[in-house]
């Protein structure tokens, strides 16, 4: 009995070091869908809080701490995020005309990004963020959602970007990068397994099935340095670091 005592309380303390040890887990990554990266409010991606967010991430995602992310977890924590609510600038909702900038018949990333943005801004609600950018009045800060620098109770700038880039997706049916009209009047729907699937297979550069942290970092930076070089191809200075509506729109 002894000795199945002391075997168990070297288990335990072997557990418990190894949690210590282990990056937080980013709360609410796959209850909805994204996590605090703006730690400091300043409306821009550090380095460090990017290292940081992607470490937390990943754990969020390895539901059984063993440091890889199989098929399962991925697909498991990307699904079950729950949708996100219309973006509303608190003028009426945005509308597929005024986003679609070319006139093209429909909605790229960069047209919903830039047309979200204006958005806020014309809300004429003054947020926290060193950029001088605006909050969307009618967003609700997401329970456990990043609440930092929030003004009168709105939710953050991170936040307000996220849930921006979050909505684009959803309506985004086909994950083919672009929102049709009919994608649009259609409201969005459940993800496509498809498309969880086509993202995983891309972050899983050597095929073995899982993710190692060290993959998915590597994807994560890919999709960083796109979002610096749309941002410094739009006249933003990224010295500090990439503003954060910029990043939301390549990473979630």
């Amino acid at each position: 009995m002894s000795r199945l005592l002391t075997s168990t309380a070297v288990a335990a303390l072997i557990a418990g070091i190894a949690a210590a040890a282990a990056p937080t887990r980013a709360a609410g990554y796959c209850s909805q869908g994204w996590s605090v990266i703006d730690t400091d409010q300043d409306g821009a991606v550090s380095a460090a809080e990017f290292e940081a967010a992607t470490a937390g991430d990943f754990a969020a995602m390895d539901a059984d701490g063993d440091g890889m992310v199989s098929r399962e977890e991925f697909i498991a924590c990307h699904a079950s995020a729950e949708p996100p609510p219309p973006f509303d600038a608190g003028n009426g909702p945005l509308e597929f005309a005024a986003a679609d900038r070319d006139g093209s018949g429909d909605v790229s990333a960069g047209e919903y990004r830039q047309a979200a943005y204006e958005a806020r801004l014309e809300s004429g609600v003054t947020g926290a963020s060193a950029l001088g950018t605006g909050e969307a009045a009618d967003l609700e800060p997401s329970a456990g959602g990043d609440t930092a620098g929030a003004v009168a109770g709105l939710p953050s700038y991170d936040e307000s970007a996220a849930r921006a880039s979050r909505h684009f997706h959803h309506l985004d049916a086909d994950g083919d990068g672009s929102v049709s009209e009919e994608e649009w009047a259609a409201g969005g729907g459940p993800t496509s397994p498809a498309i969880h699937e086509r993202r995983f297979d891309a972050i899983d550069a050597d095929g073995d099935g899982s993710l190692t942290e060290a993959e998915f970092t590597a994807a994560r930076t890919v999709q960083r340095d796109a979002a610096r070089q749309d941002a410094e191809a739009a006249g933003e200075d990224t010295r500090v670091g990439i503003p954060v509506h910029f990043y939301r729109f390549h990473a979630l």
